[in-house]
């Protein structure tokens, strides 16, 4: 980042040189990011200016490259070492524990990369429910257990989605009051 700055420099200020703090302020306005500013380096001589929109751009195009960083997957492998279960002290070990992955996805794009982990289940919270069942014949498919995570909120008259969930017959993450009394009044299905 120093470069950036250096190169959108002018002469010296009149009004407001550069100094740490002011620094500080114009880099670490980092409002709806998941970032913060953790400490400011600063080597200057003189009083140099740089002018506040030099400094928002160079703070967007920093947030930018740190996003596209982020956003790069490594494929990572997952090995499952299987410990023996806690018992007491003068006792053997009953039964291994090993430890079991499961994801929860958001996207169909999310679904295929989640496919490939082999995960021992997946939970679908899909923000729309359309494209919800062919995502979960795919995880049936796999033979990965399925479950779908209901709405946050459900509004009275929102009875469809009610519907909509029981028929995709699979584990329901429940996930509101007003769902888990919808489910309370309705009558158990017959299984298929």
């Amino acid at each position: 980042m120093a470069s950036s700055i250096a190169a959108g420099m002018h002469a010296a200020a009149r009004h407001r040189p550069i100094d740490e703090d002011y620094l500080r302020q114009q880099l670490g306005r980092l409002g709806n990011t998941p970032y913060e500013l953790a400490e400011v380096e600063l080597e200057i001589a003189g009083a140099p200016f740089a002018p506040s929109s030099m400094l928002n751009q160079l703070r967007r195009d920093a947030v930018e490259q740190l996003q596209i960083a982020q956003g790069r997957w490594d494929r990572r492998s997952v090995s499952v070492v299987c410990q023996p279960a806690a018992t007491e002290e003068d006792r053997p070990p009953k039964a291994m524990v090993c430890p079991t992955l499961h994801l929860l996805v958001r996207t169909p794009e999310q679904l295929d990369a989640a496919l490939e982990l082999g995960p021992s289940s997946l939970t679908l919270d899909y923000l729309d429910l359309y494209g919800l069942r062919p995502s979960i014949d795919r995880v049936r498919d796999s033979g990965i257990a399925v479950r779908v995570a209901s709405p946050r909120v459900l509004k009275p008259g929102e009875e469809k989605i009610v519907d909509f969930l029981l028929g995709c017959d699979c584990a329901i993450l429940v996930r509101s009051a007003g769902l888990v009394e919808a489910l309370r009044h309705r009558e158990p299905r017959a299984a298929r």
